[in-house]
């Protein structure tokens, strides 16, 4: 009787995803660092340095990784220094507190590990400045997140106060709406069942982790990216031309191989779990106390996807400080995962807004 294959281990899919991620064309002129923010958690992040006094944050989403910004330097300023982290638990990011501990998982404690793992690039890291950031001599940032990216980022938007070393200029929030609208949404049927996985990864622990585990990490992820992505070109399941369909594998490719570690599964369920008994609440509590977003905020959806569900422009409308926001949806069959899917347009609209943010000309 033969024995069952024994699993690959961590390190051996990460060397074949590094493998794999070098054979293509992208992040030229990045740095990939590992920063070890405590005992218990450990930051990818890569790092291309740029000219200009403002540092861009990018933060990706479920069930992604940072190589979803993988064509950010054919669409941003070239000036501006670029600094991606995987999120604590995914890509090559880890974290080893149980997750069980939900607040170690929730946005708020994401976002502390990310700034810490930025501000230790700048201030100890020989590619950082010279000069180090203080409260005393804030570093200027722009934040882009996407999905769960976007969440750590409009918890940053609502506790500017925790991060006194950074002067931050705004916040890009790409295809969400607030914790506590998409779980009230849940009471619609039809929503519900589009956004089953709302409450399958936040069920109880072991649960989702071994139900996904069982029907193959790959596998999720593939039909993840798949049910939520578009249909026009450039979609995984799209009428989009061969060159367009192998862009959106190369992703589907990373992405899914990221998820065949057990590590990764636990840490995203916990991050779901954390949304559902730790972020919503933040959330309740602040509206309640009139608490709104103060600085300068963006916001990019899918017509096809959130646009379909939400008066997206309404909502953030209610979060946000006076004329700080400006909205644009994207149409034309664009899914979730715009910055894969329509790069061009997605990173277009960051543009326009960000040069208004900054006044550039």
């Amino acid at each position: 009787m033969s024995l069952p294959p024994t699993p690959p281990t961590d390190a051996s899919i990460n060397t074949s995803i590094h493998t794999y991620e070098s054979t293509l064309p992208y992040f030229n002129g990045f740095t990939n660092l590992h920063i070890a923010i405590d005992d218990y958690t450990n930051i990818f992040a890569r790092v291309r340095p740029g000219t200009s006094d403002v540092i861009l944050v990018m933060i990706h989403g479920y069930p992604q990784s940072s190589w979803m910004y993988r064509y950010a330097t054919k669409y941003l300023p070239k000036e501006f220094t670029l600094f991606i982290p995987d999120i604590p638990g995914y890509g090559f990011s880890t974290i080893n507190t149980p997750t069980s501990n939900i607040e170690a998982y929730n946005k708020l404690s994401h976002a502390r590990s990310i700034l810490h793992a930025l501000d230790y690039y700048l201030n100890r890291s020989p590619g950082g400045s010279s000069i180090g950031c203080t409260s005393d001599n804030p570093q200027k940032i722009i934040l882009l997140g996407h999905d769960r990216g976007a969440r750590i980022t409009q918890r940053i938007g609502f506790n500017i106060s925790e991060f006194p070393q950074f002067d931050i200029l705004g916040i890009f929030l790409a295809d969400i709406v607030p914790i506590v609208i998409q779980f009230s949404s849940l009471a619609d049927p039809i929503k519900a069942v589009s956004t089953f996985h709302w409450a399958f990864l936040a069920a109880q622990q072991g649960l989702p982790e071994g139900m996904i585990q069982a029907f193959g990490g790959e596998k999720w992820v593939e039909y993840c990216l798949g049910k939520w992505g578009g249909s026009g070109p450039g979609a995984a399941h799209g009428p989009a031309e061969t060159a367009e369909k192998e862009k959106i594998e190369e992703g589907v490719y990373v992405h899914s191989m990221h998820f065949k570690k057990q590590s990764v599964v636990e840490a995203s369920c916990a991050d779901y779990r954390a949304a559902a008994h730790s972020d919503a609440e933040k959330e309740k509590r602040e509206w309640e106390d009139g608490e709104r977003i103060q600085v300068p905020t963006g916001v990019v959806f899918s017509e096809k996807y959130l646009g379909s569900r939400y008066d997206v422009p309404g909502v953030w409308k209610e979060w946000v400080a006076g004329d700080k926001l400006k909205t644009y949806g994207l149409g034309n069959g664009v899914g979730h995962f715009c910055f894969e899917e329509a790069p061009e347009m997605a990173y277009g609209k960051f543009n326009e807004w960000v040069k208004d943010v900054l006044e550039m000309p």
